[in-house]
């Protein structure tokens, strides 16, 4: 049984990081939507039924939000083998650090905090009702403090979610150490159709234009297979099940890396990063001058993965594009390239 708790001051973003975590397949809470977990406890230890609608500072000083070990216990048993991922804190949470394996920080500052507290209308008014707004600017400094005094891996919360995300998942136990590279065979094809239709989804996140891919977005898989200038695939095998994809085109005298796709669940563990290891390797053997990989524009995750990765070079082309059409989707400023403002 292992369990990783994200911590952080209210408006640091643990809800929604609960959310992205589960959306990628990771066993996540939001701690504070369990009733049976988190709860209001005066200072003898007992749950207080009903709060007042105005806390003042008098009531906040004799009230605290407590986990229940036995709850969290249940929970992390009950999520296993999985790593259960406990989004939220509370004011007895160190004395229940001995449950995690790691503790991460969202740090964010005052300003960040107060803002998103305004912006928060959808479950609950907390830092904007009688003196917990005060009582939060007041605690933001003292907590963060205390968890990095506590061995908290800091995170800069005030990033994108998904980078934040990505960042507390490149620190904690990853697959690669148990994921194989291997020749694609056609026993794979079906789990590489489903990878290449997650990709596709993601490029309709990530543009909002959900036409991208037509109404079957695995034929694009089909068609890869197909393309003449493939000369070789991988993929990327955890316990006999395909996690990732990828595969080199031989353009003359240079490859190209194409595509290389990951199952939600498992970006940023590493597991990419193998995959292109790999086409790098045959890459060289076949003598190439160049590698290059063409990921699309709006892809600024992966963008910053490959620029990790050593692709850190412009090639010798750039596409320029003018737009001649309505599109579904709507472009994005402040791509800068030469002193000029590209969109995106």
């Amino acid at each position: 049984m292992s369990a990783v708790q994200i911590a952080g001051c209210s408006g640091a973003g643990k809800t929604t990081i609960a959310a992205v975590l589960a959306r990628r397949g990771l066993a996540a809470i939001d701690a504070d939507d369990d009733p049976l977990l988190a709860r209001t406890v005066d200072a003898a230890g007992n749950v207080v039924e009903e709060e007042p609608e105005e806390p003042d500072f008098a009531w906040l000083s004799r009230h605290s939000w407590a986990w229940d070990p036995a709850r969290l216990d249940e929970l992390i048993r009950a999520a296993a083998p999985a790593t259960l991922y406990v989004c939220g804190g509370a004011d007895n949470q160190l004395e229940l650090a001995d449950r995690f394996t790691q503790v991460f920080l969202l740090e964010i500052d005052e300003p960040t905090m107060l803002a998103r507290l305004d912006a928060r209308r959808n479950y609950h008014d907390w830092g904007r009702i009688g003196d917990t707004r005060e009582y939060l600017r007041r605690k933001l400094p003292e907590l963060q403090d205390r968890l990095r005094a506590s061995g908290a891996i800091p995170v800069d919360a005030r990033q994108p979610i998904d980078d934040v995300v990505d960042a507390i998942l490149s620190h904690t136990p990853a697959g690669p150490a148990d994921v194989v590279v291997r020749d694609y065979s056609p026993a794979d094809y079906s789990a590489c159709r489903m990878l290449w239709v997650e990709l596709t989804e993601h490029h309709r996140r990530i543009y909002e234009d959900p036409s991208i891919g037509g109404d079957d977005p695995g034929a694009a898989f089909d068609d890869y297979l197909a393309v003449p200038e493939r000369v070789a695939s991988w993929v990327a095998d955890l316990d006999g099940r395909v996690v990732g994809l990828t595969g080199l085109f031989d353009r003359g005298t240079s490859g190209e890396v194409e595509p290389v796709v990951v199952t939600e669940r498992l970006r940023s563990r590493g597991v990419g990063r193998l995959l292109i290891e790999r086409v790098v390797t045959e890459a060289v053997a076949r003598g190439y001058g160049y590698l290059a990989i063409r990921p699309v524009a709006r892809n600024v995750r992966a963008i910053r993965r490959f620029y990790e990765a050593g692709f850190q070079t412009l090639g010798g082309h750039i596409d320029l594009t003018m737009d001649l059409a309505d599109r579904r989707h709507r472009w994005l400023e402040g791509a800068p390239l030469a002193d000029l403002d590209f969109r995106y």
